[in-house]
């Protein structure tokens, strides 16, 4: 097969190929990785990675929220046992 046999195929391919309508993420879940194209397959990657960088920084945030409300009650508690 020649380069300008390649070519022309895939010129056809292009001029053929006509934008689907976007799938939800529930849709794209459905398809097996198999049935996927790379570029598909590139951004339902990314989301995910992005959705677990989300819940970790939620878990954080959660964490840091938590000990500064422990550490206002325990300055209270001592403003009030030192009469400070």
């Amino acid at each position: 097969m020649g380069i300008k046999e390649r070519l022309s195929r895939t010129a056809r391919q292009h001029s053929e190929h006509k934008e689907e309508p976007k799938k939800t993420r529930s849709q794209a879940v459905e398809n097996s990785p198999d049935e996927l194209s790379r570029a598909q397959l590139r951004k339902f990657r990314q989301a995910e990675v992005e959705e677990e960088k989300k819940r970790r920084l939620g878990r954080k945030l959660n964490w840091i929220i938590l000990f500064l409300v422990i550490a206002i009650v325990i300055v209270y508690c001592f403003m009030i046992f030192v009469n400070f």
